[in-house]
């Protein structure tokens, strides 16, 4: 029978961004009104919000000085977009002195998957010396979203996690072929409502038609607050084995860890015979890990098992009042950083 080579999610359409300069001048978005006057007297382009987006996969910077009249700062951070879901977001407001500076770092996202089989590089970030970036896709997988960062002055105000890329499954079905191949267990966001990211779905064969036969590719483990995501492993094949069927398999990389707060999303396991290897890890304030990789093959059928990248964790600062952390549902943007003085 034909072969047939599935991506467990279409690629996304993603958003397009102008390109901008480091440190350029912050991009001011003005309604047809002016805002009205705050309690602390910041009004007109003072008052108006502030936004700065990565260029697509690649991160961007911009810094900001406090102005005259403020007193507070309101803030959103979204990391960047991986595989099913998007980045974790955190929002929240921190008191501000007039002429602090504010860094803005929002991180890109994560490369899709590639045609050709090559690997596809995770997001690049500035923030922590450009330490927060995704995980490299390898071999046909996609690339993990990186982390988008807040700083005022030298201090660390709210990461948003980058989520981890996207697997694969491919199945070549044959006489003695396991019947399909599904995912489950894991979205690999980036940041939730703790700051932990989520682990990434695991890519499974179901039963075959010769006897319980099973495999599976798990995801790269997501990064918590404290610490990073664990590799994916891969489990089977579970049951008699096929005869002269052979199995070989390889684990994701490590997230990475930085002793201030910015860590690179673990690489996606090595890639095989066939050319697959797994997804990559979100960047974070802890870096998810990259997704493992099963190859099962035997008389008439070929499998490749490529497990997704965990998301990055997030991280807001005790100083920040009314914090809120979760993740974004769509994984079609690159992070975005906004701030409004009052």
């Amino acid at each position: 029978m034909d072969g047939s080579s599935n991506n467990l999610d279409q690629q996304v359409r993603r958003r397009s961004v102008a390109k901008t300069a480091a440190w350029s001048v912050p991009v001011i978005a003005t309604g047809a009104v002016l805002p009205a006057a705050s309690a602390s007297g910041c009004t007109g382009p003072d008052a108006a919000r502030i936004t700065k987006e990565a260029n697509a996969t690649t991160g961007t910077q911009q810094q900001v000085t406090v102005p005259a009249c403020a007193k507070k700062m309101t803030f959103f951070v979204l990391g960047g977009a991986g595989g099913l879901r998007g980045g974790g977001t955190v929002t929240g407001s921190v008191a501000v002195t007039p002429g602090q500076i504010v860094y803005l770092y929002p991180g890109g996202y994560g490369s899709p998957v590639q045609p050709t089989f090559t690997n596809s590089p995770g997001g690049t970030s500035f923030f922590y010396g450009s330490t927060g970036g995704g995980g490299m896709g390898t071999g046909a997988c996609g690339g993990g979203g990186a982390a988008s960062a807040l700083y005022v002055d030298n201090t660390l105000i709210a990461v948003g996690g980058g989520s981890g890329g996207t697997g694969q499954v491919s199945v070549t079905n044959g006489a003695n072929e396991p019947a399909s191949g599904n995912y489950n267990n894991g979205t690999g966001a980036g940041g939730s409502a703790s700051g932990n990211g989520d682990k990434g779905p695991e890519v499974f064969l179901a039963a075959s038609r010769n006897g319980t036969q099973y495999a599976g590719a798990r995801g790269g483990r997501g990064a918590t607050t404290t610490a990073v995501g664990a590799g994916g492993d891969t489990y089977g094949p579970v049951g008699p084995n096929l005869a002269g069927s052979s199995y070989t398999t390889a684990n994701g990389g490590v997230g990475g860890s930085t002793g201030g707060g910015g860590a690179h999303g673990g690489n996606g396991a090595a890639r095989n015979s066939e050319g697959f290897g797994g997804a990559g890890g979100g960047g974070g304030y802890y870096g998810g890990g990259g997704g493992g990789n099963v190859h099962w093959e035997g008389p008439g059928f070929k499998d490749n098992l490529a497990g997704y990248g965990g998301g990055g964790s997030s991280y807001v600062n005790p100083i920040v009042t009314g914090p809120v952390l979760s993740f974004a549902s769509s994984n079609a943007y690159p992070g975005e950083i906004s701030i409004t003085f009052s």
